[in-house]
């Protein structure tokens, strides 16, 4: 099952529209939205017919909107454990890689930055604010990762060393929460529309979830890149 979108900003999470027009696909949840008009997640969703008469404009519109959930994550740790790992020159860094890749960070820039501290750690090269945001250049993400004063901000964030493994185990929690909300609502859907054995139906349950569980740091951290 594909990961929950992680928006590349809040700007861009609070600007999302609720409902894509022209594919039905809800955002809250990422499914497409069944012919009852009502999405896997439970909102209840205007049917598009009735939206484009009432509106003028082709799509459906959710009445809950406005109250979106936002997906669990913590900010502060994400940020603290990047600016701890730049404060400290990559200590303790294979360590945390152990525990997180750049897919469990709910913030796209976050992930972009871990991504090429671990292209750096590989390398054996220090992790500093001048190495990464070079690294950074390389890639093409340095823009993308919130640019260079984005990332001499985060060196100014200064936890303990031992303060690092703590925080990457809060982010490696909120990405499992978020991977089992996916992985449940999808279910649902399939749940809504499997017609089979029961027990058919239960063993998938069982092992997609035991999917979503799986994953975290156990080498698969930088996307494959280089420095």
């Amino acid at each position: 099952m594909s990961e929950l979108n992680r928006p590349a900003s809040l700007d861009e999470w609070k600007l999302a529209s609720p409902y894509d027009g022209e594919r039905d696909i809800c955002v809250t949840c990422h499914e497409e939205i069944g012919e009852r008009g009502i999405c896997a997640c439970g909102d209840a969703v205007e049917p598009a017919q009735e939206h484009e008469t009432r509106t003028g404009r082709r799509g459906r519109s959710s009445p809950t909107a406005a109250q979106r959930p936002v997906p669990p994550h913590a900010n502060d740790a994400e940020t603290s454990l990047l600016g701890g790992v730049l404060v400290h020159g990559g200590e303790g860094f294979a360590e945390v890689a152990k525990i997180i890749c750049p897919e469990d960070f709910y913030w796209d820039s976050h992930a972009k930055v871990f991504e090429a501290m671990s292209a750096l750690h590989r390398v054996g090269h220090p992790i500093d604010r001048v190495m990464l945001k070079d690294a950074l250049t390389k890639r093409g993400d340095l823009e993308a990762a919130g640019g260079e004063d984005y990332i001499d901000s985060l060196g100014l964030v200064v936890p303990a060393t031992a303060n690092l493994l703590y925080y990457a185990k809060i982010v490696a929690e909120k990405a499992l929460v978020r991977r089992l909300i996916e992985t449940c609502t999808a279910l649902a859907r399939l749940g809504s529309e499997h017609h089979g054995e029961a027990e058919e139906f239960a063993d998938l349950c069982e092992k997609q979830i035991r999917l979503a569980r799986q994953g975290g740091g156990d080498g698969r951290s930088g996307g494959g890149h280089d420095a």
